[in-house]
């Protein structure tokens, strides 16, 4: 007789929520505009507007521009945990590339309850 034995995992209490947003709206463009969209995150983020500290529902927003095909990108990131926390600027980086290297027309993810938005041209800016 085999006994079976039950198999338990333990996941981390990361939870990764992640969209793109449709095609049909407005795109990075070109290649020369995604390179300037991650270079305006990096400024953003290592000069602590993207990053830093942040109160329990606080999102910051910053906007940048691709001059040679006129359009705006629109990047957020926010903290909708409990109390306070502190993004560095390592992670506001990478979360916020990934969505221009990740999604045609930008997009967001939830990860572990920061929120980051990259989208090309919403208007806001």
């Amino acid at each position: 007789m085999k006994t079976s034995i039950p198999l338990v995992i333990l996941t981390s209490a990361t939870v990764i929520i992640a969209r793109c947003f449709p095609d049909s709206g407005q795109k990075w463009a070109t290649e020369a505009c995604k390179d300037a969209a991650r270079g305006a995150i990096r400024d953003l983020c290592n000069s602590g507007r993207l990053a830093g500290y942040f109160n329990q529902g606080d999102t910051k927003y910053a906007c940048a521009n691709c001059p040679s095909a006129g359009i705006k990108f629109d990047f957020a990131v926010g903290w909708q945990g409990r109390g306070g926390l502190t993004l560095n600027k390592e992670d506001c980086i990478k979360r916020l590339t990934d969505e221009v290297n990740g999604c045609q027309a930008g997009g967001e993810k939830v990860t572990a309850d920061w929120i980051f938005r990259s989208d090309p041209n919403t208007g806001r800016c």
